[in-house]
């Protein structure tokens, strides 16, 4: 029989991310939001100066005592939670799923991460109070903790389906296959900050995701699809066009300052007096040249041309 460890780990890793995934997919367009994977708590997410800490449990039918049971001298699972931060902050288990005998005893309430959560109810408390001998101000921390049952199952199949959909509720509008692209670079970009060790506090901060981060990543990839589709509607060969694709990405790193001249001197009056885009294309040519003589890059010359005509288009509708 073969080992099983390693299975049940990777799984339970990638029900972590995809349960970061739902989160930012909610989140990230709330002024001053960011997330951070693997800190005091499976994830750290903050808004402001309000702070939550997630706990994620990816093993089916988890139940209450299971929560608040102790290993030896060690704190429970619920304890550990209510560690995390001041008494203000609020903490939270996201589950794949739990017993009915925990969910029947929850109550449905308003969230701030997601639109519904669960909290306990009193005689939850009052027998979790009771069986872990809380203190009061953890008493207080417990009232602040909430349960979410993630809206997927333990398994990626599952979840990218609902992220998808997701993406497609909030107007993310690319295409299928760019939406899993994008979600894959963002499971990597969150691999690569779980992976960042803390020793100090100064550590955490360079874990974050940022809200700025994410704007721009989805902004972008849909601007690339998008100018992608703009290409489409010149005499390009397939590689042209991806030396003109693999040119756009680079534009804002190596060519803001002159994309800015561009868009000082040339005016979409001086565009709508050529009969069709090729003539346009032509003359923006010709003003990236004039602008920047040690410019020798072709294939750039051409992408930015390209680029200020697309994003022209963009700013009329």
């Amino acid at each position: 029989m073969a080992e099983n460890g390693g299975a049940y780990a990777i799984k339970g890793f990638n029900f972590q991310k995809a349960c970061i995934l739902y989160i930012i997919l909610e989140n990230y367009l709330k002024t001053d939001f960011s997330i951070i994977p693997e800190s005091k708590e499976d994830f750290d997410v903050s808004i402001g100066i309000k702070k939550y800490y997630v706990q994620v449990k990816s093993k089916k039918n988890y139940s209450l005592n299971q929560l608040i049971k102790r290993d030896e001298n060690e704190l429970s699972v619920l304890e550990k939670n209510l560690s995390h931060g001041n008494i203000n902050d609020s903490r939270k288990f996201a589950f794949s799923s739990i017993t009915n005998a925990f969910f029947n005893g929850l109550i449905e309430t308003n969230g701030e991460l997601l639109p519904r959560v669960l909290q306990y109810s009193d005689s939850q408390i009052t027998d979790v109070v009771s069986q872990l001998e809380l203190n009061q101000e953890n008493k207080s921390r417990l009232k602040n903790q909430r349960i979410i049952i993630m809206p997927f199952q333990d398994n990626l199949t599952s979840a990218y389906t609902y992220l998808l959909g997701k993406m497609v509720e909030n107007n993310i509008n690319i295409n299928d296959c760019r939406k899993i692209y994008t979600l894959n670079s963002l499971s990597i970009k969150i691999d690569q900050k779980s992976e960042l060790p803390v020793t100090k506090d100064e550590d955490i901060s360079y874990k974050k995701i940022c809200g700025e981060y994410l704007k721009e990543l989805f902004k972008s990839t849909e601007e690339n699809e998008s100018f992608e589709e703009y290409l489409d509607e010149f005499d390009y060969t397939y590689l042209k066009k991806r030396k003109i694709l693999l040119k756009k990405l680079n534009i804002i790193h190596e060519q803001s300052h002159n994309m800015n001249i561009i868009r000082d001197k040339v005016k979409i009056e001086n565009l709508l007096q050529f009969e069709n885009d090729k003539l346009v294309i032509d003359y923006l040519v010709g003003k990236v040249k004039e602008i920047d003589e040690y410019l020798l890059d072709t294939d750039m010359i051409l992408a930015m041309a390209h680029y200020y005509h697309f994003s022209l288009g963009r700013e009329m509708i």
